[in-house]
């Protein structure tokens, strides 16, 4: 890679960290809008990655990212200066500056090129918003004498928060703190953190100590707390505290000392480092994914060396150099798992970097098409291999402008069926066992199973008797087939029976499955399973008729010993009946080749597959054994039903690996392709 891309490369990861940043700070100002109080400093994180955003783009040359942001910038400043007031106008402007950011990464990461009008006619709108707002100027309050000397050494934007803390009636307090030069930064960190937690951190005003060693800071602190309980607070901190009476700022005489309380001493470290503070490196996925290629072959060539351990065992009994070649085996065994496991937790991120991606989404739909959403989350530090969180994106986008545009009803229907008017989206995360759950909920209309029914004869995917022996799954199924929708009207939004289809899909090429849960007028629950990575996973080698095949160990619920008088026929497919649970059959032979016929063996083993409410009992040959394994990529051309890729075994030849979502979803269909 040469180094110009290299560092395009950086420069667009650190504008999509930056992006979510104002993603996730966006709706917290718009919450602050609509409460009628603004917090400070989230306006101010705002304007910094605003900031920010202007300064990299210019130092790459950027000029239509580097425009925009600046006049963001101008915009914001205004803002939290107070001579503009933040209102629901601005709030909109400023996601769609984001949006049109967004699209602008886009386009540089694919090295395509971008319409500059558009740029242009949000740097027209922003300007004419700006001039068109009333400046809520902030003035001085007139009884508050603030000391001439402390405002001389505050900035603009300082002396503005001081101003308006007075004007609030917060208590004002001039808090002295000395740290040593090695380890100021962490310590006065601590300690904004712990005052911003009941209070406003105005200015910090550093200046050296009474030794070369020491860094003196002046913090000065408005808070709405009691003074008594203030004291309280600070009883075990060793610091400087002026409580300045009233609301304003008196002459120093007029200060009341607090007396200094003693901290446990600072850690003494004899010299200073050049060290970097920060440990975190970003790697380019695609080398991680050379690594795990090269972690799995050393897993193919550990194979071979428990296979020539076992060989000698049986040749020369267990002595001598089998004894050190079998230690050396269980060695290499366990330092290639921990290498997996490390190799795997290099690739995972949070899934809430995601989640935020949604904000601005909802907001635009829901404004779009006259609906009060409320969107949350939970779980955001569930962590997902980073292809699959990437993967995951238009999926759940799929399904959320659904649960928008079909199911959340309008204000005015809300309200007149004893709902609030603001409808609820709520996704949810968490882990279970090697695999993330996803939760996608709404409080809308539901899906109607007898609608879904109708359309689905009308559309002719099913005749009318075939319809009426169908179960309220098997129906809901039909969201998932193709041309499929229950809208007459085909909108931008939705309409055209093109979606969910996509949905199902995507989600079984990452081994993953969907589920829906439904109350007609109560609301609809997405559930989506998917495993924490795909990178390398366990797998059972399985023969099947002549072939053999890799089975992910992920989706594998139990393995069962079948004889034929075990499978039963009911409407015209076979079963088996597990624990009273009847669960569909497939032969894996019969489903790659049906034209093979049926061979009547004594006993075959039964791998029991799937999640939730889709279960299906695999029907094989023989196991022949487990083993990790690099999952490859067959390529579009070569897209196959139930097949998720190949895998190299070395001695055994490559084999296929099953995507057991996609057999699963074929069985529920009664078909299957041909994978010669």
């Amino acid at each position: 890679m040469s180094e110009s891309k290299r560092d395009i490369n950086e420069f667009l990861a650190e504008v999509e960290d930056i992006l979510r940043e104002l993603s996730s700070s966006l709706p917290k100002l718009g919450e602050g809008v609509g409460a009628g109080k603004v917090e400070p400093s989230i306006l101010n994180s705002i304007f910094r990655a605003a900031h920010t955003l202007k300064g990299i783009s210019g130092m790459f040359g950027f000029a239509e990212m580097q425009m925009l942001t600046h006049e963001m910038e101008g915009m914001l400043d205004s803002l939290r200066m107070g001579r503009l007031s933040v209102n629901s106008e601005i709030i909109n402007a400023l996601f769609e500056a984001v949006d049109l950011l967004n699209e602008m990464v886009i386009a540089k990461g694919k090295g395509e090129g971008f319409e500059t009008n558009k740029v242009d006619s949000l740097i027209a709108k922003l300007n004419s918003i700006v001039h068109a707002s009333f400046p809520a100027v902030s003035q001085r309050s007139g009884d508050a004498e603030i000391d001439k000397n402390l405002l001389g050494i505050l900035t603009e934007y300082e002396e503005h928060r001081l101003t308006e803390n007075i004007k609030a009636g917060n208590a004002i307090l001039l808090i002295g703190a000395e740290f040593s030069l090695t380890v100021f930064d962490e310590r006065l960190i601590e300690l904004t953190d712990f005052l911003k937690s009941f209070g406003e951190v105005i200015a910090t005003l550093p200046s050296m100590g009474e030794s070369k060693e020491v860094l003196h800071f002046d913090i000065l602190f408005g808070t709405h707390m009691d003074t008594a309980v203030i004291e309280d607070m600070f009883k075990d901190r060793s610091l400087a505290v002026k409580i300045l009476k009233g609301h304003f700022l008196l002459p120093s005489g007029d200060r009341k000392e607090k007396t200094d309380i003693e901290l446990p001493a600072e850690p003494k470290i004899e010299e200073t480092t050049l060290r970097s503070m920060s440990n975190t490196v970003r790697v380019d996925i695609r080398k991680l994914d050379g690594i795990m290629n090269t972690v799995g072959e050393l897993s193919q060539i550990k194979a071979a060396v428990s296979q020539i351990v076992n060989k000698l065992k049986l040749e020369v009994g267990f002595t001598g150099v089998a004894i050190e070649l079998s230690k050396i085996d269980k060695k290499l065994e366990k330092r290639l798992n921990e290498l997996q496991d490390s190799m795997i937790e290099v690739r995972l991120v949070p899934i809430q970097q995601l989640f935020d991606k949604f904000v601005r989404v909802i907001r635009k739909l829901s404004k779009e098409l006259g609906k009060e959403v409320k969107f949350s989350t939970s779980g955001g530090d569930t962590e997902l291999d980073k292809l699959i969180v990437e993967d995951l994106a238009d999926p759940l986008m799929h399904i959320i402008r659904n649960a928008i545009d079909h199911g959340i009803e309008t204000p005015a229907e809300r309200e007149n069926i004893g709902k609030p008017r603001t409808g609820i989206i709520d996704i949810k995360a968490y882990q279970k066992g090697n695999h993330v759950v996803i939760e996608i909920v709404d409080d809308g209309k539901g899906m109607d199973v007898e609608v879904i029914r109708q359309k689905a004869v009308d559309k002719g995917f099913v005749d009318e008797a075939r319809s009426r022996t169908l179960s309220e799954q098997e129906m809901l199924e039909f969201i998932f087939v193709a041309g499929f929708s229950t809208k007459d009207e085909v909108s931008e939004t939705s309409g055209r029976g093109v979606g969910m289809d996509v949905v199902k899909k995507n989600i079984a090429h990452m081994s993953g499955t969907v589920d829906i849960h439904t109350e007609k007028g109560q609301g609809a629950k997405i559930v989506i399973t998917l495993p924490i990575t795909l990178a390398i996973i366990q797998a059972l080698i399985i023969s099947a008729g002549a072939r053999r095949y890799a089975i992910p160990l992920g989706g594998v619920m139990e393995i069962l010993n079948i004889c034929n008088s075990d499978i039963k026929t009911m409407e015209k497919r076979e079963v088996i009946v597990v624990r009273g649970k009847t669960i569909p059959v497939v032969r894996l032979e019969q489903f790659f080749y049906p034209a093979t016929p049926i061979q009547e063996k004594g006993e075959m083993r039964g791998i029991v597959v799937g999640l939730a409410e889709s279960m299906l009992c695999i029907l094989v040959g023989s196991i022949i054994g487990q083993q990790d394994v690099v999952i490859k990529s067959l390529g579009r051309i070569f897209k196959i039903t139930g097949i998720a890729g190949a895998t190299d075994l070395g001695d055994m030849g490559t084999l296929l690996v099953v995507d057991t979502a996609g057999v699963v979803a074929a069985a529920a269909k009664g078909t299957g392709k041909r994978a010669a």
